[in-house]
């Protein structure tokens, strides 16, 4: 004969509850009254496994991509400094198109390179170029009617944002206004 023990219920309030009322005692148990994290490391405890443990990010030295690039932040250079340098407001955009500042604690475990914004910039106006010169072309053959025109300008159109976007990718120009 098996006897299984008894166990005594898990009281969910010190109080006695009424109506719709209810007061959760002991947070450590979810809804279900299982604590599933004590169960998966008893779990990883049984196989002789334990659970991975990332490794602490190493402390490192501040980093600054745009060292040297005079309408960037420098490492070292106060704030105030730095506004004084390149004030936001006046700066002017023949001067500098942008301003900028990097994070100078860049995450070690981020291997991207720095962005080539100067080789985006260029090879995308040639991109765009391009673009204008294959769409007056277009309209200069009326591509067999304004149907046939009007679609050959839109494949042109999606054409151009994947060239662009591949550029993107290949200059790591991957966040920022263009």
């Amino acid at each position: 004969m098996i006897t299984m023990a008894a166990r005594a219920p898990i009281p969910l309030s010190d109080k006695a509850t009424s109506g719709t009322e209810t007061a959760v005692k002991d947070t450590s148990f979810n809804m279900s009254g299982v604590d599933r994290k004590a169960m998966e490391q008893e779990r990883l405890a049984r196989s002789g496994k334990r659970k991975r443990e990332l490794s602490p990010i190493p402390s490192h030295e501040l980093f600054n991509p745009l060292e040297g690039q005079e309408d960037a932040w420098q490492l070292g250079e106060p704030v105030d400094d730095f506004v004084r340098r390149l004030p936001p407001y006046n700066t002017a955009i023949t001067t500098f198109p942008w301003i900028w500042a990097a994070n100078p604690h860049r995450n070690p475990r981020d291997k991207s390179p720095s962005p080539r914004v100067e080789d985006f910039t260029s090879r995308g106006m040639d991109l765009l170029e391009q673009s204008l010169q294959t769409r007056r072309d277009i309209q200069k053959e009326g591509a067999r009617g304004p149907r046939g025109m009007t679609k050959q300008l839109s494949q042109e159109s999606k054409a151009l944002q994947g060239r662009i976007s591949s550029l993107a990718n290949e200059t790591n120009v991957l966040s920022g206004k263009v």
